[in-house]
């Protein structure tokens, strides 16, 4: 199952790599800068920001953006990867086991989140209803 990063936490992040994509480097900047105050992907956007700064032809802030000093995490870390890269191998390996491959995101809103990538209550009981409707429909058909 497909889960997906919360869009309203996410939105600066995928905008800014969109900019970045389309050789809008100071639009991505400023987005890329947005997206470092969200904890769970401030990471991530270090690393696109470094990138967007050395496209821009600003080789000193693309080296001092990404040489920070590490901080060591209790919970594991914040985000290197956007959830597509992840959902891409998932569709990967469903296909090559031929096991479905469902996409929660179509069922889950930006306000079912209550944090980066976790859902409320709600959120889950929405991607409960669509799995049960996916695995009881799946066990008719047999």
């Amino acid at each position: 199952m497909l889960l997906g990063d919360s869009p309203e936490e996410t939105a600066n992040l995928r905008k800014g790599i969109e900019l970045l994509g389309k050789g809008e480097y100071l639009p991505a900047i400023d987005r890329l800068k947005a997206a470092m105050r969200i904890h769970a992907f401030s990471d991530l956007a270090r690393i696109y920001l470094s990138d967007a700064y050395a496209r821009a032809g600003m080789p000193d802030k693309a080296e001092q953006i990404i040489m920070v000093e590490p901080y060591r995490y209790y919970h594991g870390g914040s985000l290197i990867h956007l959830d597509t890269e992840y959902h891409d191998v998932m569709r990967q390996v469903g296909a090559e086991y031929r096991v479905p491959v469902l996409d929660a995101r179509a069922v889950l809103g930006p306000g079912d989140y209550i944090d980066g990538c976790h859902f409320d209550a709600d959120g889950h009981e929405k991607v409960a209803r669509m799995l049960y409707e996916t695995v009881s429909g799946t066990l008719q058909d047999e």
